[in-house]
């Protein structure tokens, strides 16, 4: 989990040098380069494949599949904060040999969970981090228009 979250952000800033570098995404293609290809989604999809597979054997091919097409984005949503909070666990670990897990949002069910308690639960682990990423891509975004 902890290479899959540090993969996403050298795969943005790669593509930033690339931009720098004035070289295109085809011209990387042309070298049959892996870097060609979008693999981001592709995370999510295999993370998928169980839940796929538990809706077709307990209600059929045909019904299995049309119950999971329409939670395809829901999922993609889920297993990637759950992959951001395991890496943010892993990685604070190695940093501070602390072993303190990162609650993946869910609270006890009698316990109130404000926005607040989960703005400042998630905001080192999952907010800046997400920050810095979309800051990265709009950096990318405007040296591509030039």
């Amino acid at each position: 989990n902890l290479l899959i979250d540090f993969s996403v952000l050298v795969y943005v800033m790669l593509f930033i040098a690339l931009t720098l570098s004035s070289k295109k995404l085809h011209e990387v293609g042309a070298l049959d380069s892996m870097l060609a290809s979008e693999w981001i989604l592709s995370m999510g999809i295999v993370s998928m494949f169980p839940r796929f597979m538990e809706l077709t054997l307990e209600y059929g091919p045909l019904e299995g599949i049309l119950r999971f097409v329409p939670s395809v984005p829901g999922c993609m949503t889920m297993f990637t904060f759950i992959n951001k909070s395991i890496s943010s666990a892993v990685s604070e670990t190695i940093s501070t040999g602390k072993a303190e897990y990162v609650s993946t949002g869910r609270p006890n069910a009698n316990t109130h969970y404000s926005w607040r308690d989960c703005y400042f639960v998630h905001s080192t682990s999952h907010y800046y981090p997400a920050f810095q990423v979309c800051f990265a891509y709009c950096v990318y975004y405007l040296l591509a228009e030039s």
